[in-house]
C-alpha cells in the first residue's frame, strides 16, 4: 500500500508511538543543496538526550551524481544543517580533498551541545592520508583526526592506519576504534588495533591494544580485537567490547565487556560463558 503522500521514507521521532512526527522524508528539500533527500533507507539517525540529532541521507535531484549523492545534516528537529556532503572539499586537507561518497561511518554520533562527528574517507588529497575523523557544529566542520598523524605514546614511528567507530559525551570528549600501520614503529598484524580517547587530537590517550593482557582474566589471554564503537560517558568512562585468544579460549569464552575509568584504569565487566547474576545473591 502506497502511503497517502506517496512519500515512501522517512524518519520518525517521538517519546511514543503514539506521538511520531516526520520531520523529514523522501522528495522534500535537503538544507544546504538544491536537492531532495532520496530513499531514506540508507539514513541513519542520532538522537540526543536534549533532542539534537544527526542523520545521513542519499540525495536526488538536481546536479546530483555519484559523487555528490550523501550526505549528513544535524540539528534540532525543527532546523538542521548540512554538515558535510560526499564530492565537497574536506576542511582541514589540502587542495583537491574531497569527502567520497563510499565510506561514510554511518552511525556519525551527536552530543548535546550540537556537535557531530564522522570518519570519512577522502578523494583526492594525499594517497597516503585518505581516512579522516571530522567534528564539530555543522556550520564549523574540522579535521579531528587523520590517517598517518602519530600515534601519542607509543613506540617511535607507529602512526594511525584507520579509524573504524567513535562515540561522543556532552563534554566534547570523543572515544574511538583505530588501527595503526602496520610495519611502522612496533605495530603489526597482530597489535594494530586500538581505542583511544581525548577532548582533541593533541590530547589522545591509549586505553587498550590488541596483544594486551585482558583485565580481569588469566594470563596470557589478550585482547584479539574490539567490536562496535567503544561508548563514552560524561565521567569520561569508556565502555569496550572485544574479542579474546590465548590459552582456554574457545567459541564459548571468546569475548567481553569492560569499562576503562580515568583513574582506576581497565576492569573486567562481564565474559561470555559467565553466570549470570540479578544483583540479589545467589537464589
Amino acid at each position: 500500500m502506497d502511503p497517502p503522500d506517496g512519500r515512501h521514507y522517512g524518519l520518525w521521532v517521538g517519546t511514543h508511538p503514539s506521538n511520531l512526527t516526520r520531520p523529514y522524508s523522501e522528495s522534500e528539500n535537503a538544507p544546504g543543496t538544491s536537492a531532495q533527500f532520496d530513499r531514506l533507507v540508507g539514513m541513519y539517525g542520532q538522537l540526543a538526550e536534549n533532542g539534537r540529532w544527526g542523520f545521513f541521507s542519499d540525495l536526488e535531484g538536481a546536479g546530483v551524481t555519484t559523487n555528490n549523492n550523501r550526505g549528513m545534516w544535524a540539528g534540532t528537529l525543527s532546523t538542521v544543517n548540512l554538515a558535510c556532503r560526499s564530492g565537497s572539499p574536506a576542511p582541514g586537507i589540502e587542495t583537491g580533498g574531497v569527502f567520497s561518497c563510499e565510506l561514510f561511518e554511518l552511525r556519525g554520533p551527536i552530543n548535546g551541545n550540537g556537535k557531530v562527528a564522522v570518519i570519512n574517507w577522502l578523494k583526492g588529497g594525499l594517497p597516503s592520508a585518505r581516512y579522516g575523523v571530522w567534528f564539530g557544529p555543522p556550520d564549523d566542520f574540522r579535521l579531528w583526526l587523520r590517517q598517518g598523524s602519530p600515534a601519542p605514546g607509543l613506540a617511535a614511528d607507529n602512526r594511525f592506519a584507520a579509524f573504524t567507530a567513535l562515540s561522543l559525551s556532552d563534554s566534547d570528549r570523543m572515544a574511538l576504534n583505530a588501527r595503526l600501520e602496520s610495519g611502522y614503529g612496533d605495530a603489526d598484524a597482530h597489535n594494530d588495533q586500538s581505542i583511544w580517547c581525548g577532548g582533541s587530537s593533541n590530547d589522545l590517550r591509549l586505553l587498550v591494544r590488541e596483544n594486551d593482557h585482558a583485565a580481569g582474566l588469566s594470563a596470557g589471554i589478550v585482547f584479539e580485537s574490539f567490536v562496535d564503537a567503544p561508548i563514552l560517558n560524561q565521567n569520561g568512562q569508556v565502555l569496550i567490547s572485544a574479542k579474546l585468544r590465548g590459552s582456554g579460549i574457545t567459541t564459548n569464552n571468546d569475548s567481553g565487556l569492560w569499562i576503562h575509568d580515568p583513574r582506576y584504569g581497565l576492569w573486567l565487566v562481564a565474559r561470555r560463558g559467565d553466570p549470570l547474576s540479578n544483583g540479589a545473591g545467589d537464589g
